[in-house]
């Protein structure tokens, strides 16, 4: 907005100046006409002031333009998922190794006792024409070992058995009426004690026969023994 003012006090200064100032009282006296033709020009003369209103302050249009039309960048990309924890697989410790020593088992000695009752007062059933036999062994581990016994006969008239103590093979030629060697033979007796030494290894047998008697069965209550020598 331009203002106009017209310099009042100026001009009022410089007439006032001019006709209170005498003529010819100075060396540099400048003629009446001349000042006054000077404040007039000056009392005509008008000074123009651009003032700016402070209401009318031009706004830079262009620059909020331009600042309102410059978009607010907008993070406009998808985010890209975090992966999910990989879970640290938990490792299984391993056992340690357990050596289990076995002991080694102590062997058994087997002992042979000083005494095995092959029969105790046992009651054995002989039949007629028939024998009854007891099987046993002597080991190489066994020093001489003695037999020993004792048995009572009953039945039939003369109340009577035979006795034979034999090997594996005397036994076999026995059985089919051969001829046999005995380690003991009784004879057909109703009670008898006996005894005898087996020096080497075998298997023996201990037989109570019948077979002389026809019709009589027989009943012999025998206790035998095997013992160290």
């Amino acid at each position: 907005m331009k203002k106009t003012f017209f310099i009042f006090v100026i001009n009022i200064v410089i007439i006032t100046g001019c006709v209170a100032t005498p003529p010819n009282e100075s060396s540099n006296n400048i003629p009446a006409t001349t000042v006054s033709t000077t404040v007039q020009a000056i009392i005509s003369a008008t000074v123009t002031v651009n003032v700016p209103s402070p209401t009318t302050i031009p706004t830079n249009t262009a620059l909020l333009a331009t600042e309102t039309s410059i978009p607010v960048a907008t993070d406009t990309t998808t985010p890209t998922p975090l992966p999910p924890p990989t879970e640290t697989p938990t490792q299984t410790p391993t056992p340690s190794a357990t050596f289990t020593t076995t002991p080694t088992p102590t062997p058994t000695v087997t002992s042979t006792p000083a005494i095995k009752n092959l029969l105790d007062k046992k009651l054995i059933n002989v039949a007629a024409r028939d024998y009854w036999s007891l099987e046993f062994e002597v080991t190489p581990e066994e020093p001489t070992m003695v037999l020993q016994g004792e048995f009572v006969a009953m039945g039939g008239s003369g109340n009577d058995i035979d006795l034979f103590v034999m090997d594996e093979i005397n036994l076999k030629n026995w059985e089919n009426n051969h001829p046999a060697t005995f380690i003991y033979h009784s004879g057909q007796l109703t009670a008898a004690k006996w005894e005898l030494t087996l020096s080497h290894p075998d298997v023996y047998y201990i037989v109570f026969s019948n077979r002389f008697s026809l019709f009589s069965n027989k009943v012999v209550n025998a206790t035998v023994t095997l013992k160290k020598s």
